[in-house]
Formats: C-alpha cells, structure tokens, sequence
C-alpha cells in the first residue's frame, strides 16, 4: 500500500507543477491544495516505509483537518484586527467555497507533523543542559501578548505567533502533556532543533506554492513592505520558526486529550461551525478579489469574448493575451495587477486609468479615494507592484 500512495502521490504533484502554467479551470483555484496534499501523502508515505505505518492517512484524517482547519482560523480571525494580509482571486460563492477553506487550511499541521517527521532524524540525539521552565509565567504571558496584539496591532503584530506557543506549552507542561518545556528541562534539544527547521521548510513551501496559485494570499505587513522573497517580507521567514513550534505544541495538546488518538464525534461540531463563522468574516472582510468571468470583461471585443468561452475559457486568467488588440491587453494586465480584480479596475477606468503604466503614476491618498480603501498599507502593495512592471517594461523596451 505503501508504495501505491507513493507512487500516486509523487505523480499527483509532479503534475501539478505541469497544470500549473496552463491555468486550467478549476484546477487553477484549487492548486495551492493540490501542492499541499499531494506533498503531505507523499511524505507520509516516505514515513510509513520507516514506521511501517501511515501517520496522516487513517481513520482519523477527517478529525485532523477539522482540528487543522479551526487551528489556522484562531490566526485568521487575529488578523482582522491586524490586516497583514489578504486573499486575491478567491472565487464568490461563500458556500461554494466551503470546501476549498477546510482542504486548505487543513494542510496546516499534517503539513507540519509530517515534515516534522521526516526531518528528525537530523536531530535526534542533540543534548543541552537542563534548562528551567516556567510554565505559569508562560501561560500569563501568552495571554499578556495577545490582550498587546489587540490594543496594539501596528506594533505587537509579532507575537501573534508567539503567544498561543506559550499558552499551550505551559498547560501542557503542568497537565503532565508531551511539551518542549519538558524536554528542555530534561537536556533534550532535538525536537526543538527538529521543529524550527521545520518552520523554515515548511514557510518556505507555503510562499512558493502561494505564489503559482492564482488564488493567493497578500501580505501588507507594516514596516516590512519591501525586500520580498515570494510574497512573504524576508524577516518574516523568522515567524515560521515559533509558528511551527506552536503547531506542534497544539497537536501535543491535542495528544495529550487524546482527541488525535480517539477523536470523538463532541468535537465535530464545534470545530465546523467555528470554522464556518470564521470562513464568513474571511469571506467578508479578507477577501479583496474574485476573479472576472469572462462575460463581464466588456473591454474585449464581443466576438473574441464568444470565441473564448466556446473555448472553454471562464474567466480572465484562462485567456490568452495574444487574442487580444494591445489596448485589451492593457486593461487585462491592469486587471491581473496583484489580483486587483474587476470592481476596483472599473472604479479605476471612471477616472481614466486603464493602464498600468497610468496605475503607476498615482499617489497613494488618491488611490484611497477612489477605491474608498483605509487600509494604506493594501494600496502601496498595488502601486509598488505597478511601479515594479513599470520598471521592467522600460528595460525591455
């Protein structure tokens, strides 16, 4: 069996990497999952032919993307005090989508377990000297940081991956739970050693694969807005390295209440219906774009529209710029810019802007008033990456 999964899933994510390029509908939207389970079965597969058995892929898998997916939305719903990111080219439809939320934010600690896994023997015998621990002081800093992060978000955005991490690693560590507390205590290294080089694999997965999707997140992170690798600010690399920890801390948790071994039907509920409420405010209130169907993009020729969609052809990313008159052209890069989408280019277009070279020459305040968007830190993500293709198109004309 082992070798089936193997097999399978190498395939799987070879040709994902094929698809790709050629946005295909609706694989394009979905690629970022893709990416991720076809990774996760590939390594649990890798694991089992040590272990002799699967880690991730067992009964339990449904109960562990749950767990997964109402994880993740702790930091989702942070982050609608702080906004340092958005998602772009999420299709509409809130329940249509409901899916695509649960496989992705699902990856998040199979992702993390079984990298995890795969890395330890690296580590496994590093010792160090006893270290001591605080558990109490942990938890009350944990909480400390977080009441910070929500009076303060512009300054204390940091320790949002930081503060569940103490939190959990001191109850863990009291309820006599699997901790790093623990361990450090002990002399033993390994697994934190093992778990930070964890986050950096992973994080470093997750800005790659978000930067072929075509449904994506934005970062808008104050101070750090330049000097990117991928997406992601390169000090933000750093955040892996704790957010990992806590992943791993969580599923300790989690362990250690047994709801990973023996999940139990309770838990089922309040985990999808937590996971729905948050869906809905990311729906609402971090989602920036969908992507345009193709029959609403009236600056293409009616013709070339119909061409399109006997096609086969959806939405914008699907066409081909070489159909396209040079004006047309124009406006769908305008339209792709970032994934700004079609309300906020048509908002553009009333006031003359149907370029991205005219997009360029904006200043900051008025592009807040024409789009009515508050968040400054969103709109410099659109002019720098206007000014960047700018730059680019001189130097190769």
């Amino acid at each position: 069996m082992r070798w089936v999964v193997f097999c399978l899933a190498l395939s799987a994510h070879i040709f994902s990497y094929l698809l790709e390029p050629r946005r295909l509908e609706p694989f394009q939207y979905f690629a970022y999952a893709f990416f991720w389970w076809s990774y996760i079965c590939l390594l649990d597969s890798i694991v089992c032919f040590r272990k002799g058995r699967f880690q991730i892929l067992k009964p339990s898998l449904p109960y562990l993307i749950l767990f997964s997916s109402s994880y993740w939305c702790i930091f989702e719903l942070i982050n609608l005090r702080m906004e340092n990111w958005f998602y772009v080219n999420v299709p509409e439809g809130f329940w249509k989508n409901l899916p695509g939320y649960f496989l992705s934010y699902g990856t998040v600690i199979p992702g993390i377990l079984l990298t995890k896994e795969t890395l330890s023997p690296l580590f496994e015998e590093v010792k160090t000297r006893p270290l001591p621990v605080f558990p109490r002081l942990s938890i009350g800093l944990g909480f400390l940081f977080l009441l910070l992060l929500f009076i303060f978000p512009l300054y204390f955005f940091p320790v949002a991956w930081i503060f569940l991490l103490l939190i959990t690693e001191g109850y863990c560590y009291l309820r006599g739970f699997p901790s790093f507390m623990e361990q450090l205590g002990r002399g033993q290294a390994g697994d934190v050693l093992t778990t930070a080089l964890t986050g950096l694999v992973c994080g470093f997965l997750w800005e790659v694969w978000n930067t072929l999707s075509v449904a994506k997140w934005v970062y808008s992170v104050p101070f750090f807005e330049g000097c990117k690798l991928f997406e992601m600010p390169l000090p933000g690399y750093l955040g892996f390295v704790p957010f990992a920890l806590g992943t791993v801390s969580f599923a300790n948790l989690l362990t250690g209440l047994r709801a990973l071994e023996r999940p139990r039907a309770v838990l089922l509920l309040p985990c999808i219906l937590f996971s729905i409420f948050s869906f809905f405010l990311i729906q609402k209130y971090t989602v920036f774009s969908a992507p345009t169907e193709v029959g609403r993009l009236s600056f293409i020729e009616e013709s070339t529209r119909k061409m399109l969609l006997e096609q086969g052809v959806r939405t914008s990313y699907g066409i081909d710029e070489r159909l396209l008159f040079e004006e047309e052209r124009q406006r769908l890069r305008l339209l792709h810019l970032k994934g700004m989408g079609y309300e906020r280019m048509s908002l553009l277009e009333r006031h003359g802007i149907d370029s991205v070279e005219k997009f360029s020459r904006l200043d900051l305040e008025t592009l807040a008033r024409i789009w009515g968007e508050r968040n400054l830190r969103r709109l410099r993500v659109f002019l720098t990456e206007a000014r960047k293709e700018e730059r680019w198109q001189r130097r190769k004309r």
